[in-house]
């Protein structure tokens, strides 16, 4: 596994270069600065071209699809870590046993993000096994007292694997609330709805959106609507 400490400045800078073999690659920006990803040489930090925000202070970016090229750009000259997996060559065996992408197996390997409290495991391996902690997302979209929509968020870098629970005080009445993504902030689907009565839990796989946000259409008899959602890709 490759891992770089690099300059990035205000001038888009390329990073990687296309990689057919790649398994993985991330970046970890524990500088105080913004930085922005990009896939071509016209990313930016504002405009039609902004990036993939990648938040100071221990934010990070992980992608296990993407083999082309990548870019990066920051609002002022700092410094990320950039690391790459690929099916690296194994060291030999009469002194490490077989071990994974070149660390041995009795050995653990970890990359690190810092989350502005702790630092928090985004990939390590142990045994001789490689193990990615995918990315997740995570938003409580509050309390609704009326029929109404959220705000929308921006999930970044997309998911299709959404869990979302409404916690409701209807009895009698069924309440309308639905689960709506997008993909340019500006034209809304439903999701998955829930039109029933009192508490429920669903789930929605393989629907990929970006932006998400909550539309309550009813409230049934219900004095108070909360909505939680969780993801992962």
């Amino acid at each position: 596994m490759a891992v770089y400490e690099l300059e990035i400045g205000t001038l888009p800078k390329r990073v990687l270069t296309r990689n057919k073999t790649r398994i993985l690659y991330g970046v970890i920006n524990s500088s105080s600065t913004n930085v922005y990803l990009g896939f071509d040489s016209s990313v930016a930090t504002s405009g039609e071209k902004k990036g993939i925000l990648i938040s100071p202070n221990g934010g990070y970016y992980i992608d296990s699809s993407h083999k082309g090229e990548v870019w990066l750009i920051a609002e002022a000259s700092t410094t990320v870590t950039v690391f790459e997996v690929t099916p690296e060559e194994p060291l030999e065996r009469p002194i490490y046993g077989p071990p994974i992408y070149g660390i041995p197996p009795s050995a653990v390997a970890r990359i690190q993000a810092y989350d502005g409290t702790n630092w928090v495991n985004v990939a390590s391996t142990s045994d001789g096994e490689l193990k990615i902690y995918l990315p997740k997302f995570e938003h409580d979209f509050g309390s609704f007292t009326a029929a109404g929509t959220s705000d929308s968020v921006d999930t970044v870098i997309g998911f299709e694997k959404w869990t979302w629970q409404v916690i409701s005080d209807s009895s009698g009445t069924a309440h309308d609330v639905r689960f709506q993504g997008s993909i340019d902030n500006t034209n809304w689907f439903d999701l998955d709805v829930s039109n029933t009565t009192g508490n429920e839990m669903r789930h929605v796989v393989n629907k990929a959106v970006r932006y998400v946000r909550i539309n309550v259409v009813s409230m049934g008899d219900a004095s108070s609507i909360s909505v939680r959602v969780f993801a992962i890709r």
